[in-house]
């Protein structure tokens, strides 16, 4: 199945720990359960390279047909930190990673920038990474505030790079009440992905709580999934699918048993779909 897992739906942790399960086991989940894309983070590929040589890590990937398709994230772009860069990009190059998911994360007091200095920076660092093989995927990210799917997608737009697009989070679309009239207005040329994760209509009090800890597998929740993936393909966009099930049952799981479910409830979810 074409399906991305990224980092923190096989990792066993939370976004501040490192991962619980090793890479080699979270692979191998993703081969067995019939899945072919896996996402990491460049500080879990340093400690790996660390260990053992690219090529090897190249050829634990390549025998279980298993492609890493994503590095998580880059941070502080906005705000003109480009130190996070020199690594990630060196890593899309090694490993022919297609795409770096990136996100604004505001922490109050923390402001976003000027429009305009925010598009400038933006499309640097869209250039940069084009440089280097691969493009940015642009989350909105609603659990903090100031960076919603409207600036996201005015920001897609005023920089409009080949490649470059968001990512709709479906936790995020659900819970953002402006997320559903951009997903229908997209261009298809800026749609980079969907990750699909269920959650309940009325969500736990603390919405970040919520984000991290209480989301479902696509089916098992109230959100209606099959008309946000109907809306996507109604761009015209071919769409990128990854899942992003952030939940403390499924952090206890091992990565085969998460793997074989989660590939399970996307596949019925888009058989319902058609």
């Amino acid at each position: 199945m074409e399906l991305v897992f990224t980092n923190l739906h096989l990792a066993g942790a939370l976004p501040t720990e490192p991962p619980r399960y090793p890479f080699a086991e979270r692979v191998a989940a993703v081969a067995a359960a019939g899945a072919t894309g896996i996402a990491t983070t460049a500080a879990e590929l340093d400690g790996l390279i660390a260990d053992r040589s690219p090529a090897a890590v190249r050829d634990l990937l390549d025998g279980h047909g298993v492609r890493l398709m994503e590095l998580e994230a880059m941070f502080g772009w906005f705000a003109g930190d480009r130190e996070p860069e020199e690594s990630l990009f060196r890593h899309a190059e090694t490993f022919g990673v297609p795409r770096i998911k990136t996100a604004v994360l505001l922490i109050p007091p923390a402001e976003l920038p000027p429009a305009d200095v925010l598009a400038e920076r933006f499309a640097g660092l869209c250039d940069r990474a084009a440089a280097h093989g691969t493009v940015i995927a642009l989350e909105p990210v609603v659990v903090l505030p100031g960076f919603d799917h409207v600036a996201a997608h005015d920001l897609i737009r005023a920089v409009d790079r080949p490649g470059v697009g968001l990512i709709f989070d479906a936790w995020h679309v659900f819970r953002d009440p402006a997320a559903l009239p951009v997903v229908k207005a997209v261009a298809a040329r800026h749609v980079a992905g969907l990750e699909l994760t269920d959650g309940r209509a009325t969500p736990r009090a603390d919405l970040l709580d919520d984000c991290l800890n209480d989301r479902l597998l696509p089916g098992e929740g109230d959100f209606d999934l099959a008309g946000l993936v109907t809306a996507l393909r109604a761009t015209g966009a071919e769409v990128p699918v990854s899942v992003e099930v952030l939940s403390e049952s499924l952090r206890r799981l091992a990565p085969r048993e998460n793997a074989k479910r989660t590939v399970a409830a996307t596949a019925a979810l888009f058989e319902r779909v058609g």
